[in-house]
């Protein structure tokens, strides 16, 4: 856990307690400019297509480390992405993450349990809603989808729609939330890639990452 303090895509960790091995408090850093989701919701027209490409970017890119220290987020979405006072990304809440090395919070990957499905529906990868279902690095992939649509179009994904009809719409008719117009060719193919049906089809965030920087370099 003491690996998450230091990347400045991740929100720095203050201290950890804990009372037994199923649970575990985490004291994080404060961010006053609050989440992405509030920026969308108090300022999305103001947003710059530059403003747009670096947090998806930094998104991205802290997504990519915690994968490469062993951590899947589980609930990742534009909620848990706090602003800087420089208004970059760092991700947060990493109350249901799972540590592989560590084993200490949520001791199995399954998705069902006594909290029933890990993350929040609406971000929620199509594999996951079964009761069968492991949870993986490609759902934290979809999960970055549908964060990425939220970026561009500034709205909430599934909006007025219940848990069963998400659960219909996602997975049994494949649906996705209709792409922004505004949003440049590069960064809908990247996102209907990382919200493939199939999560084999989906890249990992180090292949996110290097799409990203030649999409950059290319001069989006």
């Amino acid at each position: 856990m003491d690996k998450l303090r230091k990347h400045p895509r991740t929100i720095d960790i203050v201290g950890i307690c804990t009372t037994d091995a199923s649970f575990v408090g985490i004291v994080t850093q404060y961010l006053p400019n609050g989440s992405l989701r509030g920026v969308l919701d108090a300022r999305g027209d103001a947003i710059t297509p530059k403003t747009q490409f670096i947090w998806a970017k930094d998104i991205a890119i802290g997504m990519a480390y915690l994968h490469e220290v062993g951590v899947l987020h589980r609930d990742l979405k534009s909620q848990n992405v706090l602003l800087t006072n420089e208004w970059r990304c760092k991700i947060t809440d990493f109350g249901i993450s799972k540590s592989e090395a560590l084993k200490t919070i949520a001791t199995t990957s399954t998705m069902r349990g006594g909290a029933g499905i890990s993350g929040t529906f609406p971000f929620t990868a199509p594999e996951a809603f079964s009761a069968k279902s492991r949870f993986t690095t490609k759902c934290d992939v979809y999960s970055y989808a549908i964060v990425l649509w939220e970026i561009w179009d500034h709205g909430k994904p599934w909006d007025g729609f219940d848990l069963p009809e998400i659960m219909d719409a996602v997975r049994v008719e494949q649906e996705r939330p209709k792409v922004p117009e505004s949003m440049p060719v590069e960064m809908r193919s990247l996102m209907c890639h990382a919200w493939s049906h199939d999560a084999a089809a989906r890249p990992d965030f180090k292949d996110i990452v290097m799409q990203l920087y030649i999409i950059e370099g290319q001069g989006l």
